[in-house]
């Protein structure tokens, strides 16, 4: 985003914001002059960012009563992804642009768990994947067509970038991925794809001193809204 040259000034929303980490960059990168939105169904962890001047906002993206006004910039990460009306979602995140205002979203794409050598691994994933499918609407191949689905949402200049971090002892997705599966372990198994044995074989392939391997990719694509004539 850098480098997509956020100016001093802009108005930025920050969709489905969480703990509030890209919020807060945000408002330093658009200074006293700007203003930053931080929206969320749930907003718990960013509520001490009032104190530093963002407005939060407890929001469904489709209510139709949710109107927050147009920004020079949107952002949102994974969060596109997991709702059903992917599509409606980013078509309204387009209109609350300004002309010539960016939006910017990452989601996920599996580059990595089908290719694994490790077996049981790809079982546990794959049934991860139907799990988050099933109970919330997943699309885990999601960032492969964001450039696209930005282009029918009616951007110019769209672009994309690809980001994914490596698994192997001690690294943040694995620790991630350990995490997830000890939340997730009973809804996977109930899958039939994987069971408990299956689980504690990866868990201990994710802190293995010789693992080297790949799971999730992030792609973060971006896009503008039509310059005024």
């Amino acid at each position: 985003m850098s480098a997509l040259g956020i100016q001093p000034g802009w108005r930025c929303m920050d969709v489905g914001a969480g703990p509030g980490s890209i919020t807060g960059w945000l408002a330093e990168q658009t200074g006293d002059g700007g203003e930053v939105v931080a929206v969320d169904r749930d907003t718990r962890f960013l509520e001490p960012l009032r104190s530093e001047g963002v407005d939060v906002l407890r929001a469904d993206l489709l209510d139709p009563a949710t109107d927050p006004g147009l920004f020079d910039l949107i952002h949102a990460r994974f969060v596109v992804m997991h709702i059903r009306e992917r599509e409606r979602v980013l078509e309204r995140l387009a209109s609350w642009l300004r002309p010539g205002g960016l939006l910017v979203v990452s989601d996920n794409a599996d580059l990595g768990t089908p290719g694994s050598p490790h077996e049981r691994f790809r079982a546990t994933m794959a049934a991860l994947w139907r799990t988050l499918e099933q109970s919330i609407g997943t699309d885990i191949e999601h960032g492969r067509r964001l450039p696209a689905a930005l282009t029918a949402a009616g951007l110019v200049d769209v672009d994309a970038a690809v980001d994914i971090p490596p698994i192997g002892p001690g690294t943040a997705i694995s620790r991630f991925w350990r995490l997830t599966l000890a939340e997730t372990r009973p809804l996977v198994v109930a899958t039939g794809l994987a069971d408990d044995h299956d689980i504690d074989l990866v868990e201990a392939y994710l802190e293995a001193p010789d693992t080297w391997d790949l799971s999730l990719g992030m792609i973060t694509a971006w896009g503008r809204r039509p310059a005024a004539r």
